[in-house]
This record gives C-alpha cells, sequence and structure tokens, in this order.
C-alpha cells in the first residue's frame, strides 16, 4: 500500500498522541487517580467524535455508525462537557445524528 508523506506523517502523529494519551490514563489509574483517568478518556472521546464530525457523511460505515451511538448511549447515561462550547457542539451534533433510535425516545 502506497501513502503519500502527509498521510504518513498524519498517521504517526496520531500514534503518537494516543500512545501520549494511553500512558497518561495508566499512570493516573496505577497512581489511584480514577479522576484524572477519567477526564483524560472523556477528553480522548471528544476529540474522537470531533474528528468523525469533520469526515463526510458517506465516510461513516455501519461499524461506525454503531460505535458512535454506543457513544452517545454512554454520555446519555454520564454527560460531560468539555468546557470549550466548539467541541462540546460537534460532539452533540455527531452524537444526535446517530444516536440510536431507542435512545431518542427516552
Amino acid at each position: 500500500m502506497k501513502t503519500s508523506l502527509s498521510t504518513e506523517q498524519a498517521i504517526a502523529y496520531s500514534a503518537a498522541a494516543g500512545i501520549g494519551g494511553k500512558l497518561f490514563v495508566l499512570e493516573a489509574l496505577r497512581g489511584g487517580d480514577t479522576s484524572k483517568a477519567s477526564a483524560m478518556l472523556e477528553s480522548m472521546l471528544d476529540s474522537d467524535l470531533v474528528a468523525l464530525n469533520l469526515v463526510p457523511d458517506t465516510t461513516i460505515n455501519p461499524p461506525m455508525k454503531r460505535v458512535i451511538g454506543r457513544a452517545a448511549d454512554y454520555r446519555v447515561r454520564y454527560p460531560y462537557k468539555s468546557g470549550d462550547p466548539v467541541i462540546d457542539s460537534a460532539v452533540s451534533d455527531i452524537l444526535l445524528k446517530y444516536r440510536p433510535t431507542q435512545s431518542r425516545e427516552k
């Protein structure tokens, strides 16, 4: 598979950021700071949802729709706001778009 240099760099930056975030969470958990770990995981979830909100709807396949729906259900059970209105709006937009029908009726 051939990729462009910019695509390769984007993949590398994403992977490196993912490693950094996971290490942060693991260290917080091992140190007993579950609040810090939860906050980081919520932020990471927001980041992924914002990224998915930026791609065309045609890019979102059925498995992606299901996982976004799971995130929507999770956020109904455990509400979270980042404090940044731009991020919160983008997260809300994608969760509403792909939230399972039965969850919308609650």
